[in-house]
Formats: C-alpha cells, structure tokens, sequence
C-alpha cells in the first residue's frame, strides 16, 4: 500500500439541491451558530488500487478498511 500521502483521490463539493427553505429545521444542536446555512454534499473517491484489500477465503471478495475524516470551515457573512 502507497504511504498515505501517495493515495489519488478526488472529491467533490456542491451546495445540496434543493437547498432546504430558510426557515427549515436547524441540523445538528448547535444553537450559537447564526444563519444563514447553506449545506453541501461531498463525494469523495479512492482508486481502488492504492488500497491493499485481501480476498476472503472463498475469494468471492475483497476487503480493508480506510478511515478520514473532514474538517469544513466557512466564512461569516458580510
């Protein structure tokens, strides 16, 4: 398996659509922050070749397992 820092990968982020309407339910318990939100999605992409997988003993699959994580930040309003 490639060190870490060796892994191709792609990501990509959107805003979600449709976006909820502006007096939607707030996601998460966060009470301090202040609107207005916008969420997003991400979808993120491993090529299955910079992964070390082992086939089962029937070798009818493949496994391994991968762990991130993703750290968002965003900018206040104006």
């Amino acid at each position: 398996m490639p060190d870490y820092s060796q892994i191709v990968y792609k990501i990509v982020v959107q805003p979600s659509n449709p976006q909820p309407p502006a007096d939607a339910p707030r996601a998460g318990s966060n009470t301090e922050l202040k609107g207005p939100f916008s969420p997003y999605g991400v979808d993120f992409a491993v090529a299955p070749e910079d992964l070390k997988l082992n086939r089962t003993p029937d070798n009818t699959m493949m496994r391994g397992s991968v762990s991130g994580g993703l750290l968002v930040g965003g900018l206040a309003p104006p």
